[in-house]
């Protein structure tokens, strides 16, 4: 998840930000929101591979050089085709698996919502209830409709725990009740707990708890080598263009300080040659007093 979550960053400020690439380079977006530049993400993978397809010297502009044939390795190993003929089954079947979220990870969800929220992380509660119902427009007052009464079990059941543990205000929950939720799902797997994947912290509730280990990935290596690069480039240019405007602002400093004594010196040179010809300088019909 980390791995294309650095890709997705780096695509979205090329597509948001486009000033540092050319303007044939820029890449179109429909919008500045997230659900935008989301669907963009998509299309220009499946373009780029297709592009590829028929040139092989393609490379998307904003996919390193390095990354991108880990990336076509990776497409044609037998471990995606059997990931994308298993999506591509489960979405035959419709309704029954729209609370799987698809292909889009409860953290992606978890941006969009932060987003949404002027930047503050939504509760476990509310995220839940996004990915576990149906998005048909419902009234103010109307309950939004469950994908499944089990779904809609483990909320109540979630909610009724953490009102038990924290009160009724639910502004004062934390953000997380791992405890509540394990209560909520009837236990933990060795790996994985519903809702929320391996993020339980084992260490707050009383089971026995495998944590995932991330398997060694060299696109993610790759990855997140090319962005902490990426990230180091620009600050260092970011430093030398605010060292370059504070010299050019001492410049201009000293050029107007300069300019100033200049003319305080041709003034005085004036007035005293005005003074041994015995004429007294004006401007008009006001008198210049000497200095």
């Amino acid at each position: 998840m980390v791995s294309k979550l650095i890709l997705f960053s780096k695509f979205r400020a090329l597509c948001i930000c486009g000033t540092r690439l050319t303007s044939a380079r820029r890449l179109p977006c429909p919008g500045f929101g997230f659900w935008g530049v989301t669907h963009r993400w998509s299309d220009n993978l499946r373009d780029g591979k297709l592009k590829w397809d028929k040139n092989s010297a393609y490379v998307p502009c904003w996919i390193p050089t390095h990354i991108w044939p880990q990336l076509l390795t990776y497409w044609d190993s037998n471990e995606y085709k059997r990931l994308n003929a298993r999506g591509a089954k489960n979405r035959s079947f419709g309704e029954r698996v729209t609370h799987t979220t698809g292909s889009i990870s409860f953290a992606i969800h978890e941006m969009r919502m932060t987003e949404s929220r002027g930047g503050v992380q939504p509760p476990h509660q509310e995220k839940f209830k996004e990915t576990h119902t149906f998005k048909k427009k419902v009234g103010k007052d109307q309950e939004p409709v469950w994908i499944n009464e089990k779904a809609k079990y483990r909320y109540d059941t979630y909610v009724a725990e953490s009102t038990d543990s924290h009160g009724s205000d639910s502004s004062s929950w934390p953000r997380m009740d791992n405890e509540a939720w394990v209560k909520a799902v009837g236990g933990c797997l060795s790996n994985f707990m519903l809702g929320i994947g391996s993020q339980v912290n084992p260490e707050m509730v009383g089971f026995t708890y495998k944590k995932r280990q991330p398997q060694e990935n060299l696109i993610a290596a790759l990855m997140a080598s090319d962005y902490e690069e990426t990230q180091a480039k620009d600050h260092e240019e970011l430093e030398r263009q605010r060292q370059q405007i504070a010299l050019m602002q001492q410049q201009l400093a000293n050029m107007t300080e300069a300019q100033k004594n200049m003319s305080q010196a041709i003034a005085q040179s004036v007035a005293a040659t005005l003074a041994a010809h015995g004429i007294s300088p004006q401007v008009g019909h006001h008198p210049i007093a000497p200095p």
